[in-house]
């Protein structure tokens, strides 16, 4: 089998890929699954190439019957094989899944997808129904704060950060950092309304300068200039100066 491998490999160095996919499908067929990552990558002509597909449909069976009974692993193999063969609907129901069965990096990767689909009532009823099962997960809860932050709902990511505090021992690596997004949010809401005085403005922009998030302190600097502030138009220049930008 180890000669197949070094064969396949060799052959995929080369660029003789059909000569690859004929080695690597001989050993995955002897037992080496954990091959078809680097089969998915052969630069094989895959729609016409029929054994190819069909290989790919029989990993799908395979892997599906795994994560239908409760495997992660083969949620995730999924999640890669339809990425690879540009299946975008399907990628979402391994992630979601995924999710289900309580992996935190699989719902960090939805809610981006999400985010730039501009989707967000879906990724928010999905983490309320996982919050119904897992109402004391505390990092189920600082995702969800993160996503209205994202979302500009800054009231209720002040209530999820509170929440997630109180989910965790102030032992917990992650405290201050909870506590200081939880401050943020309440500096932008103080008086219970999301006023946007140049003042508070350029106070949050400076709270991401600080912690050297340089992107998010730009786009407040930026709220703060549309009101008129010649203070933030000098700070975001600085920024900019700093990082070699050539223009706000």
């Amino acid at each position: 089998v180890k000669a197949m491998i070094k064969l396949a490999r060799y052959y995929n160095e080369n660029k003789k890929y059909q000569l690859a996919f004929k080695w690597y499908m001989q050993a995955f067929d002897m037992g080496e699954i954990q091959l078809y990552p680097e089969i998915l990558r052969l630069e094989v002509d895959k729609k016409d190439y029929k054994t190819w597909t069909a290989w790919v449909e029989y990993l799908v069976s395979m892997f599906t019957e795994l994560a239908n009974d409760g495997d992660i692993d083969a949620s995730l193999q999924l999640v890669e094989i339809y990425e690879y063969i540009d299946d975008s609907d399907n990628v979402l129901v391994w992630l979601t899944k995924a999710v289900h069965l309580g992996d935190i990096s699989s719902m960090e990767k939805l809610i981006r997808i999400y985010i730039e689909k501009k989707e967000y009532d879906k990724i928010i009823a999905l983490v309320d129904e996982i919050l119904k099962q897992k109402p004391n997960d505390a990092d189920i809860t600082i995702k969800y704060a993160e996503l209205y932050f994202k979302m500009e709902k800054y009231s209720h990511a002040a209530q999820c950060y509170q929440k997630a505090l109180q989910c965790m021992p102030q032992s917990d690596s992650r405290y201050r950092k909870v506590q200081s997004d939880l401050e943020l949010c309440q500096l932008i809401v103080q008086d219970g309304k999301n006023d946007v005085n140049e003042n508070k403005l350029l106070q949050v922009a400076r709270v991401f300068r600080g912690n050297n998030d340089f992107q998010n302190a730009l786009k407040w600097y930026d709220k703060a200039r549309f009101l008129g502030s010649a203070m933030a138009t000098r700070e975001a220049l600085d920024i900019c100066i700093k990082r070699g930008d050539r223009a706000l």
